[in-house]
């Protein structure tokens, strides 16, 4: 018999306003952010009118918690993330004074990474020694092919497809694009490319999409060499064989955010531009409906 669950949303985070930028970047560079970097992260931040990720992850907890009443009507719905305001301790504290008897955490990234999995445990559970808290925990994360996800990218793919000129004769190549990571924190035998390729093939054959394939974008200050072939290289291979219209799907992003909103809308358009191809941007899950249902499946699923 369950009794009091709470389920926390775990994710990267983002800056929810202008003033929480210093904090966010303090967090993510470990203190050693710089105010050239907090000058290139706000213009960033104004020119796409901010970010709606915090507001759309709040909206989401919200959401599951009225999904999840049928089933578990006391029920605790909240969010942490590694480096936006709501701290994963903070909820975790937050769900230990509420009395929680089991905690289901889910990782809001579909496709699992050892190096990400690894940083979201361990937070959660400093955390949880630090709250004291003794309920069990069901680890959600690597759900690359849940039913609804893979129905709420094909629902944004759909939408913009509808989009295109009337004109257009046939689909445009697509290219489904994730965060890189450095190659070096891909361990021998990571599941992060393979489950990649699970949701963009499943996607794909839910919309029809024939001419596909998988490109990295946004990466890192680290040095070493990173996760490719990156989007931008990917988008000239398209110019070089005559293509002048081409359709990107962030298939690893939830909600847009500066990554989408900028490095896409902004900084590939602008090479899609130059290259002459008219540049078509699939939009995140966000809020749909179908994103809620994946969730409260995952954590119907991890309970007894």
């Amino acid at each position: 018999m369950v009794s009091r669950v709470g389920v926390l949303l775990m994710h990267h985070g983002a800056p929810g306003s202008e003033n929480e930028v210093p904090g966010f970047l303090a967090r993510l560079t470990g203190g050693r952010s710089s105010p050239a970097m907090e000058m290139a992260y706000l213009a960033k931040f104004r020119r796409c009118g901010g970010s709606p990720q915090a507001f759309l992850v709040d909206k989401l907890a919200e959401a599951l918690q009225v999904a999840l009443r049928p089933r578990l009507a006391d029920c605790l719905v909240t969010q942490g993330s590694l480096f936006g305001r709501g701290s994963i301790a903070d909820a975790v504290s937050d769900l230990a004074v509420a009395g929680v008897s089991t905690l289901v955490a889910v990782v809001l990234v579909p496709q699992r990474s050892r190096a990400t999995a690894d940083r979201y445990l361990a937070r959660l559970r400093e955390a949880i020694d630090a709250a004291g808290l003794t309920a069990p925990l069901a680890w959600v994360d690597g759900w690359a092919t849940e039913p609804h996800l893979v129905a709420a990218f094909a629902s944004r793919v759909a939408e913009a497809l509808a989009d295109l000129p009337p004109a257009t004769a046939s689909t445009p190549p697509t290219i489904f694009t994730a965060h890189s990571l450095p190659r070096a924190a891909l361990s021998e035998g990571d599941p992060f490319v393979a489950e990649l390729q699970a949701t963009a093939a499943a996607v794909a054959q839910a919309t029809g999409l024939a001419d596909w394939q998988l490109a990295y974008q946004s990466p890192g200050r680290l040095p070493g060499p990173w996760l490719g072939p990156f989007v931008g290289d990917t988008l000239r291979h398209l110019a070089e064989r005559g293509e002048r219209l081409a359709l990107v799907v962030p298939i690893q992003f939830l909600f847009d955010n500066l990554e989408t909103l900028y490095d896409l809308d902004v900084e590939l358009r602008r090479q899609a531009d130059a290259l002459g191809i008219e540049l078509c941007r699939a939009s995140a899950p966000n809020d749909t409906p179908l994103l809620v249902a994946a969730l409260a499946a995952l954590v119907s699923s991890a309970l007894p």
